[in-house]
Order: C-alpha cells, then sequence, then structure tokens
C-alpha cells in the first residue's frame, strides 16, 4: 500500500487501523483522487481541495478483523503535506518564496511564478523593494469553503557575489553617489536587507 500503520481494538470484532498518506502541496489545495492498495484491493480515496497537513481520512470497513470473517472496522488515514520548494503554508496562509536579483529591486520589474493550480502570473517587482518584503497577490491563496484567500510573496533579494573588477568599481562609484546607502556607520544606512515593511498591497 505505500505506507506503514499500527492498529488498536475499536469494538468487538472491528480494528481500527492507522495509516500515513504523503500528497503534495498542489494535490492539498486543488484536491485529487487517489488509488490505494489494501490488501490486494485498489481502492479510489477522494482528498478534498483545502485539505490541511495532519488532517484524518476516515475509510469506513477498510479496517481489520480480530476474527476471521467478522466485522471489519475502519481505516484511518493521516494526512502529510510534503515540503515545496517554493511554497509553504504558515498561520494557515498561503506564501510563495520569490528569490529577486539585487538589480532587479533596485530598478525594479517583472518576475513570474507558477501558481498551485498550473497558472503563470507576472509580479510587479517595485523599485527599491527591500529584502523580506511582503507582496499580496488577491484570491490566488487557499480555499476556505467557498472563499478563497490572498497569495504572500515574500521577496528575498539575492547579494551578487565574485563580483568583477569592473562591477566593484561601479558599486563604489555608486557608494560615493548614494551616501544613505553606504554612508558611514549603522545609522545612516537606510537600505536595510533584513527589514520588513508593510505600505499598500506590500505587506
Amino acid at each position: 500500500s505505500g505506507f506503514g500503520s499500527h492498529e488498536f481494538q475499536n469494538q468487538p470484532t472491528g480494528v481500527d487501523v492507522e495509516a500515513n498518506l504523503n500528497i503534495s502541496l498542489e494535490e492539498a489545495v486543488n484536491g485529487i483522487e487517489r488509488q490505494i492498495s489494501i490488501d490486494g484491493k485498489k481502492i479510489k480515496i477522494k482528498i478534498n481541495p483545502g485539505t490541511s497537513d495532519g488532517q484524518k481520512l476516515r475509510l469506513k470497513g477498510l479496517g481489520r478483523s480480530s476474527v476471521q470473517g467478522g466485522t471489519k472496522g475502519d481505516l484511518f488515514l493521516n494526512i502529510h503535506i510534503l515540503q515545496h520548494p517554493f511554497y509553504e503554508i504558515n498561520d494557515g496562509e498561503l506564501f510563495y518564496n520569490l528569490d529577486v536579483g539585487l538589480y532587479k529591486a533596485v530598478l525594479g520589474g517583472k518576475e513570474e511564478i507558477k501558481t498551485l493550480d498550473g497558472k503563470k502570473i507576472s509580479i510587479n517587482i517595485p523599485e527599491g523593494t527591500e529584502s523580506e518584503k511582503i507582496l499580496r497577490l488577491k484570491n490566488l491563496g487557499l480555499r476556505n469553503a467557498d472563499v478563497r484567500g490572498d497569495l504572500f510573496v515574500k521577496v528575498h533579494v539575492a547579494i551578487p557575489k565574485n563580483l568583477s573588477e569592473k562591477e566593484k568599481k561601479l558599486f563604489k562609484e555608486l557608494s560615493k553617489l548614494r551616501k544613505d546607502w553606504f554612508g558611514k556607520g549603522k545609522e545612516t544606512m537606510s537600505f536595510n536587507f533584513n527589514r520588513l515593511t508593510v505600505k499598500a498591497q506590500e505587506i
């Protein structure tokens, strides 16, 4: 069946069985029909949209019996959502971790991401975006009954490494023009890559 299980007594002959079922975040958000094998029989199960990690799915009469030919207990599937490379769920909200280059963060631009239901969307990166800034995209988050929440995109600004001599020279020239970025002492630095800013749709 692909999942481990343990048993506990529920009724005189029926024995309930617990098993773990791993699903992807896409399957949890969108819902899916899965086929599992129990004692050599193939069973179709339905994962509803909006399924959460740790949720139990009860399948009546698919457990075991303590005596041959006796009444069977139920099968309880413990749902575990696998980690996603870009998306995560935090306090019931859907977040996307987006890496953005330093130049695009400074100058602004566009980034394309793929939603969990397979759509490609273009995100506007405002000029002067700081690392850890959160952008809010309405109606692209988790479903709750008939209502869909918002998607929160957390921007991570990547600092360029292994700079060429020409690039270093340009940054030094920029530092002379922008004392508020590269001023003397921490007190004068307003370009803080670890600060979370909040404004309008940028949370």
